[in-house]
């Protein structure tokens, strides 16, 4: 009789309390980081002109929004850990030192990171170093190794004021496909597809956020690779919000009645997506949910705490970078790159050759903006031709091939008559141009009747011909779709050891005098003049 009355008591007690609960609302704020690329100050590492970049200025910003409520949880999209040649440096020259992007996040109090592709540059083991170091976990459902084991944590929950809120952690490479050795990754939508449901039921998650290294683009016109984070929202039912990454441009949308936010790259920006839960019959429940961009205050002081951290880093970066190169008998001069044979392009493709022994080369301009006078020269300028950590790979093509993969590059420009020269939906990135054989680009016609006078050695190339070609391990990957257009299915026949950027500075760094061969020859149909060029690239 006495059990009885006491669990009695006890369930009136427990009526009381969640009758009490029950109506009770909370605030819960998602601040997301992404692509922040290492860049520490707001200055580009290679002009060294002002820019709005790094985390001594995005700092700042992001501890004033986490101190605004006392619910906050800090997360990263990836590609955080490389980038800028500070990354670099760090993991050539002091490997056993702490990495300083994680003291920072560690300060900061993060909860949680998901790898980006290029976080996975420097190889799987540097990374779980860096996790090791973390205060936090990365997580990443979908990554495993060979023999099926999560190579990550799949998720990582907490509860704040009662509400339990889980991150799901998903990578979903858009290109290139990183390729890791021992290293396998599931469809990310697959994969969700499998975990939400646990989360809402076995872990009992009042929130489940999403948080994806891949992304999402401001134009909703078709589902593909590039509107993942969409996809998620239309297909996963139970999830609550998603982050994004890997956009160019920073985006705040609801779709499908889910909110998705997406930072921008080198810290310009945070997004938040923020909650207002209510308690219901004993559980939280979602009265509403706002993305939003928060862009970094540039009126900020540099963090006296992210100097301190980087302080030995920064000074590792700017000796190596300020290492005389060579005595440069041209100018390189980017300007004009994309439309008529240039030396600095031409510089590329005889690295790419010298390293692989392929007949031919194909890389994209280093960009419009870059130009190094000739003179005595430093290896800051020469490293941002090749700035990233992509090595070079020999593949086979046929002739055929090689027109469509030219036929590709060509997508970059519109039709010559209109008035935008340049098809932005092709970043300058994605348009390559291939040296050892000559053509012309007729921008008059219609892409897929764009390529002439293709030669090899003066001879016209026949479709049935076969050359070796070098290109980067991007495209190798799937990076701009050439692979896909020329319908590549093979393995390369070789994948230089030295990244491309090393093999660059190996090359320039062997010669005191630096001269460079008459470029391959090439040219549009018609001809475009260099004031309509510049025009096209200040719009």
């Amino acid at each position: 009789m006495f059990r009885i009355l006491i669990g009695c008591i006890y369930w009136l007690v427990s009526v009381s309390i969640l009758s009490a609960q029950d109506g009770s609302q909370q605030r819960i704020k998602i601040l997301a980081t992404a692509n922040t690329y290492a860049a520490i100050q707001p200055v580009d590492p290679y002009s060294l002109a002002p820019a709005n970049r790094g985390w001594a200025r995005l700092l700042p910003t992001l501890m004033a929004e986490r101190d605004n409520s006392s619910a906050t949880f800090i997360i990263d999209c990836g590609d955080s850990l490389q980038g800028e040649p500070m990354a670099y440096i760090q993991n050539r020259m002091r490997p056993t030192v702490s990495n300083p992007i994680i003291n920072i996040m560690n300060n900061a109090g993060y909860m949680a990171m998901v790898p980006g592709a290029s976080d996975f540059n420097f190889g799987l083991p540097w990374l779980k170093v860096a996790e090791r170091q973390a205060r936090f976990p990365f997580i990443a459902a979908n990554i495993f190794d060979s023999a099926g084991r999560e190579i990550f944590r799949p998720f990582v929950k907490t509860t704040v004021n009662g509400v339990s809120v889980a991150f799901l952690g998903l990578f979903v490479p858009a290109a290139p496909k990183t390729d890791v050795p021992g290293m396998n990754v599931r469809d990310a939508m697959e994969v969700a597809l499998e975990w939400v449901p646990r989360l809402r039921v076995a872990e009992r998650a009042d929130l489940v956020i999403a948080v994806m290294h891949t992304g999402s683009v401001g134009t909703y016109i078709v589902p593909d690779d590039r509107n993942r984070a969409r996809l998620l929202a239309e297909k996963v039912a139970g999830i609550d919000g998603i982050i994004a990454s890997q956009g160019l441009q920073p985006l705040c949308a609801v779709h499908r009645g889910i909110p998705i936010a997406q930072p921008a790259p080198f810290g310009q920006s945070l997004a938040s997506i923020t909650f207002s839960l209510q308690r219901r019959g004993g559980r939280w429940s979602v009265l509403s949910a706002s993305p939003s961009i928060i862009l970094t205050d540039q009126s900020n002081a540099l963090d006296p705490l992210v100097m301190q951290i980087t302080e030995q880093a920064r000074t590792d970066e700017a000796n190596y970078l300020n290492t005389f190169a060579t005595q440069l008998e041209t100018n390189l001069d980017g300007r004009w790159s994309t439309v008529e044979p240039t030396p600095i392009v031409q510089l590329l493709h005889e690295v790419q050759k010298r390293a692989t022994g392929a007949q031919l080369s194909a890389v994209p301009s280093p960009g419009q903006h870059i130009f190094i006078p000739k003179g005595a020269t430093s290896v800051r300028q020469f490293y941002s031709l090749a700035p990233d950590e992509n090595r070079i790979a020999r593949i086979r093509i046929t002739g055929a091939q090689l027109r469509t993969y030219l036929e590709h590059a060509a997508r970059y420009f519109n039709l010559s008559y209109m008035p935008e020269l340049i098809n932005k939906s092709v970043p300058l990135a994605d348009y390559d141009m291939v040296g050892g054989c000559s053509y012309s680009l007729d921008i008059s016609r219609p892409v897929g009747r764009r390529v002439n006078d293709l030669k090899y050695g003066g001879e016209d190339i026949q479709d049935s011909q076969v050359f070796t070609m070098a290109i980067s391990t991007y495209r190798l990957a799937g990076g701009g779709g050439y692979m896909d257009a020329i319908g590549f299915r093979g393995q390369p026949e070789m994948i230089s050891q030295e990244t491309m950027r090393n093999s660059l500075l190996e090359y320039v760094l062997s010669k005191p005098t630096l001269n460079i061969s008459a470029p391959t020859l090439w040219r549009t149909i018609p001809f475009l003049d260099r004031e309509r060029v510049l025009a096209a690239y200040s719009n």
